[in-house]
Parts: structure tokens; sequence; C-alpha cells
């Protein structure tokens, strides 16, 4: 959990979690084969727990757990966990745990309009500049996990369908347009939701209305 996401890496011998943010838990399995029964050892402060911390059968599933947290500042994190034999304390084997943060990457403008540019990018935030004229549309690039969902879109914004680049790409875009006739053009937000439940983008749209013609 999230399904897809977190990985065991066998020839690696690494078990990747990807942070959750709120009350959500990251979670990963392995299972431990031990004539004599097994034990897991993480090093202080590794910031996870594992579930049993031992066991006297020859195969046991351990459940390792890292606690959502809403940071936005993360780096990668890797540890080594010592695996013990339980009869025989002396007989260690080891394995690395990655701790990665989960947050939509390389925000980027694809494509756009004259006029239209994209500032100010941070971790959760960014930053459009659209002139408000018939048929202008822009393309948002961005990078996760999983494929993230717009959550929130302005009403004079038509949202085209999204695309990756390749099926193994953590690449995806996103295509909006100028709906012209739209009701009114008060909102102001662009919200992308992170699907493998890390950090959201929230894009804020300043518009640029023009001069009347006649």
């Amino acid at each position: 959990n999230p399904a897809g996401v977190n990985n065991w890496e066998e020839t690696e011998s690494t078990l990747y979690l990807v942070q959750q943010t709120g009350a959500n838990t990251s979670t990963g399995k392995i299972t431990v084969t031990s004539i004599g029964g097994s034990e897991i050892v993480l090093p202080t402060n590794s910031g996870i727990t594992v579930s049993p911390a031992s066991s006297v059968s020859t195969t046991q599933e351990y459940t390792f757990q890292w606690s959502g947290t809403d940071a936005i500042d993360l780096t990668e994190k890797e540890f080594t966990v010592t695996l013990k034999n339980h009869s025989a304390p002396a007989k260690t084997g080891n394995i690395t745990v990655k701790l990665l943060p989960n947050r939509i990457n390389n925000l980027a403008l694809s494509t756009a309009g004259d006029g239209i540019s994209l500032t100010e990018i941070t971790n959760t935030t960014a930053k459009l500049t659209m002139p408000i004229i018939k048929d202008r549309q822009f393309t948002l690039t961005m990078d996760a996990y999983s494929k993230p969902a717009v959550s929130k879109c302005p009403a004079w914004l038509e949202t085209q369908p999204t695309t990756r680049a390749t099926p193994t790409s953590p690449t995806v875009s996103f295509t909006f347009k100028l709906k012209e006739d739209a009701a009114n053009f008060n909102d102001t937000q662009l919200v992308f939701t992170n699907a493998a439940g890390g950090t959201g983008m929230t894009v804020n749209i300043t518009r640029e209305f023009q001069t009347p013609t006649v």
C-alpha cells in the first residue's frame, strides 16, 4: 500500500516505501525464511515500524509501516535493516529500506499559446499567467508515481484527455483550452490530486483580460 507503488526489489534486496499523507500509512511486506526463526532489527530513528518483531516460525511474513506525513520537503532516506536467526543471533543478513518522497514533480509547460507562462514553481504550488483570448490552450506535464487527477478546474477551462508519454513513463500531460462562452471567469485555481497518496499541486492562475474591440 499504495498498491503498485511500494515494491520489493529482489535483485537489490531493497524494500521501497513511498510517502503517504495525513492518517494514511505506507505499508510493505516481505517473507523471511529461516530455520530456527527470525528477528528484524531496525536502526535507531528509522522512522518506521515492523510487525511482528520476531518469530519462531521457519517462514514469517513481516509488515513494515511508515506513518503518514504532510511534509513537503522530504528527501530520499535509505538505511540497512538487519535480519537475525532467532535461535542463533550471530547468524545475520540484511536488506535495504528506502523511504521515498511522494510529490508531483517536474511540473512544466510543454505547449502554450502566446503570453501563457508558468512561474514560481514550488513543491506544491505554481503560478500560471494566461491571456483570456479565444482559442488559447496550454499543456502541463508532470511526473508522479500514479497518474494525478484534476480535482479542481475553473469552469472557463475545458479539460482535454490526459496522456502518458510511454506505458512505463511517470510523465503525464494535461491539456486545457479556454472556453470563451463560459458563464464567468471567476475561478483561478487548478488543483491536481496525487493519486498515489502523496502531496498534490495547486496552480494559481493569473488572468489577463484584453481590451474590448468593436
